[in-house]
């Protein structure tokens, strides 16, 4: 990626998969992106395992890749982008003066991140056979800033080999006084927190009834007294937000299939994918 027009750089990215008795699992697995969240100007990859989404879902089957993308102080000289339609976005964003000197602002920022999460999509295809990625069975998850990408990544992006069938949206939100979606779009769960005061419920709110309005399905959480951070133990309906995640999944990528593995495998990896080291879990 392009840093600041002056130069590239490396994204890196991690992968997570299913093993049984330690040897990774060859077989193609439905596969999840992950997308960090940080207001466009911080996290990155490790927010992942450090969040606890990786366990709980390749130990059901899944391939998980984690992502870094480019922020506020790293992008290149970009001008135009799906950002530059929505430009409600910039609501979004977290301490603004972290994009002053930024050409374009807030949204340059975000048709940076959206570009580098398109580019990993395409690494996700070229490499599915060899990591087992099952990229007709893939679902995106993002936690706010990330949440907006995920949400953009599924429906106005259009990556011409990597076609969503579903996502999670964890305390995002996108919508805008035209709606950005349009019929056909992958299901979509939403997470909201009753006290978000950094992307408010009524926000989410407003992005399920756009969504709503063209035939979306959707699934929408309101965690109660709760503000931007999630705990996905909490329970709502009878069950968790993790559970809940879980049967969302099920049911729209085809999960059924997939048996369950007995330990993780962390692949740490760059461009040429080098892994890094080997992690066992209960």
């Amino acid at each position: 990626a392009v840093d600041n027009g002056a130069g590239s750089r490396d994204l890196k990215l991690d992968v997570y998969q299913p093993t049984d008795f330690g040897v990774a699992v060859p077989n193609s697995r439905p596969t999840m992106m992950f997308i960090h969240g940080g207001g466009w100007r911080k996290g990155n990859k490790s927010l992942a395992e450090s969040q606890g989404h990786t366990n709980p879902y390749v130990t059901r089957g899944y391939n998980l890749v984690s992502i870094n993308y480019r922020h506020a102080k790293a992008i290149p000289p970009l001008t135009t982008g799906p950002a530059d339609d929505y430009p409600l976005l910039e609501q979004l964003g977290d301490g603004k003066e972290h994009y002053e000197g930024v050409e374009g602002g807030l949204t340059t920022v975000i048709n940076a991140s959206l570009e580098d999460a398109n580019l990993a999509l395409d690494w996700i295809y070229a490499n599915a056979a060899d990591y087992g990625f099952d990229t007709d069975r893939f679902a995106i998850l993002g936690s706010s800033a990330g949440a907006v990408n995920a949400m953009a990544m599924g429906h106005i992006v259009q990556n011409e080999n990597v076609d969503p069938k579903a996502i999670i949206s964890n305390v995002g939100a996108l919508f805008n006084e035209t709606s950005p979606f349009t019929p056909g779009g992958p299901p979509t769960l939403l997470i909201a927190g009753e006290t978000d005061n950094t992307v408010p419920a009524a926000w989410v709110e407003l992005t399920r009834e756009q969504m709503n309005e063209v035939g979306i399905e959707t699934e929408y959480y309101l965690k109660p007294n709760a503000g931007h951070r999630t705990d996905w133990e909490t329970v709502i309906d009878g069950q968790t937000l993790r559970q809940h995640s879980f049967d969302f999944l099920y049911n729209h990528v085809a999960t059924a299939t997939v048996p369950e593995p007995t330990s993780a495998l962390f692949l740490g990896c760059t461009g040429a994918l080098a892994c890094l080291r080997r992690r066992r879990r209960a």
